[in-house]
Parts: structure tokens; sequence; C-alpha cells
């Protein structure tokens, strides 16, 4: 009977029901209701209902990137040690690798792992939503699989409390939350909160021109550097990116040079701005440009400094001291029809990067204080 007992891990995982008992208060008599996914499994198939192949799949190890190689150690070490963690979060922005990682300490403890497209799971019907819970803790159980929920956001903006209660109650073993960015505390209840955190940065610079190198070894080092160096592609991104300027310089009949990497690049990390900004399209040159010399000095002086950032930051070091100084920024003051978005636009040119112009009157109120403008 203690093999039936609701908190028994048969009855814990979804493996078996009971039906009505013999007599009131027994549950040895009871009838002994076998999960459907048992009968599969039993028979050699999967766990998990073949209807739920919309939203799950079955991952395939992958590298990881060597700057995310401790914390895939420090997190293997945890899952191995006593009482391990059922949730671990994942949390790094798109393309960093956080799917690969879960992929990857999956295969390290020789677990399968079954990833989950957290968007289309957050839009099934609600029996189709109990399946897929049930399906994947007998998965954990049977298969030993580890879960990988991705994009979890989804469930928290479908704002559905009694869909995160059944995850909370399930009985799951490994389970990866894959996180762009963490919720606040009140919109994660605490159950699902992983014991377990990694947070995966994006490459450096250095690391970003031997990503871009393993991607497309047929371009030169000046495209990969000039392209490594003005976007801060993820490695997910780079691998996407690399793929794209492939297929167009092969379109082109061209190799890929500094012009199309740039070009590429600038169509992977285009932001969505809207209404909020404006693309400047412009084809001046530094000729165009009217300027005391001192003036022209000063805007190349900006492109030195962005072209010399790795060299400076990295190479030298003042990175460590200075993390919040990657960027540049520049005022541009003079009267109506001076040049001031002409020189903008030449200082990015110079820069491969594209030029967006903001209208703070759609932004910005003006009726608010002094303080807030």
């Amino acid at each position: 009977e203690r093999l039936v007992d609701p908190g028994a891990p048969l009855r814990r995982c979804g493996a078996v029901t009971l039906g009505e008992p013999a007599r009131e208060g027994s549950s040895a008599r009871a009838e002994l209701v076998v999960a459907a996914g048992v009968t599969r499994w039993l028979s050699g198939g999967p766990a998990l209902a073949p209807a739920l192949g919309s939203c799950v799949e079955l991952g395939a190890p992958a590298d990881v990137e060597e700057i995310h190689a401790a914390a895939v150690a420090r997190l293997i070490d945890a899952l191995r040690g006593e009482g391990r963690p059922a949730f671990v979060d994942l949390v790094g922005p798109d393309g960093v690798g956080r799917r690969r990682v879960a992929l990857a300490i999956a295969a390290q403890l020789a677990r399968p792992c079954l990833v989950v497209d957290g968007a289309v799971a957050a839009r099934l019907e609600a029996a189709d939503f109990t399946a897929l819970v049930e399906g994947l803790t007998l998965a954990s159980r049977l298969d030993r699989a580890a879960i990988c929920w991705r994009a979890p956001e989804a469930l928290v903006a479908a704002e559905r409390p009694d869909r995160l209660a059944q995850l909370a109650r399930a009985d799951f073993d490994v389970f990866f939350w894959t996180w762009s960015k963490m919720p606040p505390v009140g919109a994660w209840p605490a159950a699902l909160r992983g014991r377990l955190r990694a947070e995966l940065t994006p490459p450096t610079e250095e690391r970003r021109v031997a990503l871009w190198s393993a991607t497309l070894p047929e371009a030169d080092a000046a495209a990969i550097a000039a392209v490594a160096g003005a976007f801060r592609m993820t490695g997910g991104q780079i691998r996407e990116a690399g793929a794209a300027a492939r297929a167009l310089a092969v379109g082109r009949g061209v190799t890929p040079t500094s012009a199309l990497l740039l070009e590429v690049g600038r169509q992977h990390v285009a932001p969505r701005l809207g209404a909020l900004a404006s693309l400047v399209v412009r084809t001046s040159s530094w000729d165009d440009l009217v300027l005391p010399p001192a003036r022209r000095q000063q805007l190349e002086e900006l492109v030195r400094r962005h072209r010399h950032r790795a060299t400076v930051l990295s190479a030298w070091g003042f990175g460590r001291r200075h993390a919040d100084a990657r960027g540049l920024a520049a005022l541009f003051s003079g009267a109506s029809g001076t040049g001031k978005t002409m020189a903008a636009a030449i200082v990015a040119r110079e820069l491969g990067r594209d030029l967006y112009r903001v209208d703070l009157s759609q932004i910005v109120s003006k009726y608010i204080g002094e303080t807030e403008k």
C-alpha cells in the first residue's frame, strides 16, 4: 500500500493513479490506473505524448563558449551533489548560449534533455498544458530526462498562476529555466525559483574575433576585426550573421569584405525603434564637411577612439578598471544648418554604423519639471 500512497514516487510523478477504492479508507483494493505515458514507454516509445511535439524537442548536446566553462563545471558539481535542486536559472541575453549550457550540463550528467518552447506552451489549452507537465514529469523519472524551458517570460506575461502552480507541484529532477531577464520576485513563485543560478555574459571583443574567424575562415583578418569591434554580438548571433554573410557573399560572387560583414552586422542588430527614431541616410564624406582643422581633428579622434578601444580596454587592461567606459558619447553644438547631422553621419559611416535620429518631442513631455529634464 505504501507504494501507491499520495506521497509515493509512483503517485508524485503521475505514473499511476487510483480509481475508486473497494472500501472506504483503503487503497489496497482500489483500481490501479497506469498513465498512458508509462504504457508508451514500456512499449519502447517516448513517455511524452506525440501530439506535444509542436512545443517539445529532444536537444542534441552542443559545445559551449569558453567563457561559460566555469559556470558549467560549477553547476554540474552542484547537480551531482546531495539534495540536488530541481530548478536552475540560466540568465543572459538572447543568443548568449543558455540552451547550449543546459544541453552541455545534461550531457555531462548522462541525461537526455527535452527542450520546451515556452512561447508555444504558454498558448496551449488547459488540458494540453496539463498533459505537457505530466509527460515531462514522466520523462524526467522514466528516461532521467532534464528539462530546458525556453522563454519562460511567456508564462509570466500570460498571468496564469494555475499553470505556475502545476509546474511547482510537478516532480522534476533537473529543470533549466532560460531567462533573458529574471522576473520580479512577486511575479514568479518561490517554489519555481532555482536554487542554482548562472549569469551568462556575452563574449569579449577578443572572443568575438575568434568566433567570427571560426564561423567565416574565408574572411580576412581586417574584415573580422572590423565587424567584431563594431557589434557586441553574442555567440549565437555571430553564428547566424556569419551564415548570412557567407550566403550573401556567394550570391554576389565576392569574398566576405569588411563592408559586407558590416552590412550584415547592421541587419542583425538593427534596433526595433518604431516611431521613436528614424534612420538617417547620408552619403557625405570628409570632403563635404567644412570645419576648422581643430574641429575636424576632434571628429577624427572620435573615430580613432572607437577603433582602438579594444587595445586600450582589453590589451592594456583599462576595461577592468573602467567597466562603464566602453561606449562613445559626443555632443554636437551649433546653429541649424552648420552640419551637426552631417558630422554625425560621417562618423557613423566611418565606423560602419547606422545613424538614427531621435525626435525628443515625441518621447519627452515639455510640461515636465526642470529636474525631470
